[in-house]
């Protein structure tokens, strides 16, 4: 079994299609599913509600209340149940937390992404998707192969944990644009040193805002990665797979 899998902190409205003989574990989409589910959120926000009185818990109760107004509205837009999204990971993700997160952001306390020794000192501080990489390295023992893909730096803190917690035994790669990019300093880091870098091919995205799978249906994304240049919509349907739709960035 080859495993094929997707850190948080990436853009979860897009689902990969697994290429053929890998198993896909997005573990981002995992995360963000379990911090949104109705349950959790009420939790966290009794929580909040039990706790003594600070700036940071009325801040962090407020976005959780907020968000949980969204989740029992009726017909809300996508852009709008992101925002709600977004207000759960900012209240979940806080102090003692070390790894900080926004909707499309990152943060790292005392530090940034882009620079390698704080992405390792982020390793032992607490980050609010711990429980959703331990469960996806529990898998790396039985694979035959793990693939970390890493479209952009934000996903940095939780691909050095997975990698550092891959068997010494099982083949590690690392791919997908941002890894390839700057596989020079990467393969610096301790965590990566054993690491293969792979010129893999761009991964096929479709659409998919809420939590389902998607459908064979679903829109396709065509992302700069796959260096699109398309005159007809014969091309188009060849690089989508015969997809009647497709989006562009």
């Amino acid at each position: 079994m080859r495993l094929l899998v997707l850190p948080p902190h990436r853009d979860v409205t897009l689902v990969p299609e697994a290429p053929e003989g890998w198993q896909c574990v997005d573990v981002a989409r995992d995360f963000c599913r379990r911090v949104f589910a109705h349950d959790a959120v009420e939790a966290a926000a009794v929580a909040r509600e039990r706790a003594p009185a600070t700036a940071q818990t009325m801040r962090e109760l407020l976005l959780l209340r907020a968000a949980q107004s969204v989740h029992a509205r009726a017909g809300s837009s996508v852009s709008t149940r992101l925002r709600a999204l977004g207000a759960v990971l900012s209240a979940v993700s806080g102090p003692p937390d070390g790894v900080h997160l926004r909707l499309d952001d990152v943060e790292l306390e005392g530090g940034t992404t882009e620079r390698s020794a704080d992405v390792l000192r982020s390793l032992d501080q607490l980050a609010s998707y711990r429980e959703d990489l331990t469960l996806a390295a529990a898998r790396f023992t039985g694979a035959e192969r793990v693939r970390l893909w890493l479209e952009r730096d934000l996903q940095l803190p939780a691909a050095a944990w997975l990698a550092r917690a891959c068997p010494e035994q099982v083949p590690l790669e690392v791919a997908g644009p941002f890894a390839w990019a700057h596989r020079a300093v990467l393969a610096q880091l301790s965590v990566f040193q054993r690491a293969t870098f792979v010129d893999a091919a761009p991964l096929r995205w479709r659409v998919s805002p809420g939590w389902d799978e998607a459908a064979p249906t679903s829109l396709v994304w065509l992302s700069e990665a796959l260096d699109v240049r398309a005159t007809t919509p014969d091309t188009v349907r060849a690089l989508t797979g015969g997809a009647e739709g497709w989006a562009c960035l």
